[in-house]
């Protein structure tokens, strides 16, 4: 598994970051006061937490880098290269992580909305489309996303990704996740310049 560094979080204690979800009944009296992100992070690892370290690398991870990481993990899991309905809610959330702009955040939220939240695909456009903005019709005043909204929508993006017939294998699926989570976070997974078709 790649090497977490502090660096990733912006956070400089675990428990600021753990505010925003809920651990699990085995994380929970692992979490000391002193923790940093990258030493709970660990710990969680070396404990095989791991839905607890998908949670907790969402939540210190830069939106856009979730986002990305959303999308390759929905790209993994759902049929993106036979339906075209779920190709499209990736798309649309890759396209504003290529390009961070109202439109594409708007073009997100609205197919998320569409779809039902019910696939990877659909929570990762989730996540774009509420990285900001407003929740609201475009002709009404304004409701902010909550801050921590496109994590909590790329985490179920990606544990929903998760699929194996066995325990060792959701394991082993979990652990490669975490490890492209990382690789993103320590920007050696760049999204493309362009969609690819």
């Amino acid at each position: 598994m790649a090497e977490v560094a502090q660096r990733i979080f912006a956070a400089r204690k675990a428990a600021q970051i753990t505010l925003h979800f809920d651990l699990s009944d085995e994380a929970k009296p692992l979490l000391q006061d002193e923790h940093r992100p990258d030493e709970f992070f660990s710990l969680l690892i070396e404990t095989k937490l791991y839905t607890d370290a998908v949670k907790l690398l969402a939540h210190g991870m830069p939106k856009r880098e979730v986002v990305w990481w959303a999308c390759k993990c929905a790209r993994s899991v759902d049929a993106t290269d036979s339906d075209p309905a779920l190709k499209q809610l990736v798309d649309t959330a890759q396209r504003w992580v290529m390009r961070t702009n109202e439109q594409h955040r708007r073009a997100a939220m609205e197919a998320a909305e569409k779809a039902g939240y019910e696939t990877p695909a659909a929570w990762s456009a989730a996540a774009a489309g509420w990285s900001g903005g407003s929740l609201a019709p475009p002709d009404v005043p304004p409701v902010p996303p909550g801050e921590h909204l496109t994590a909590l929508a790329a985490t179920a993006a990606i544990l929903f990704s998760v699929q194996g017939q066995t325990m060792q294998q959701i394991e082993e699926k979990r652990s490669a996740l975490i490890d492209l989570g990382l690789k993103i976070a320590n920007g050696e997974d760049k999204w493309p310049d362009r969609l690819t078709t």
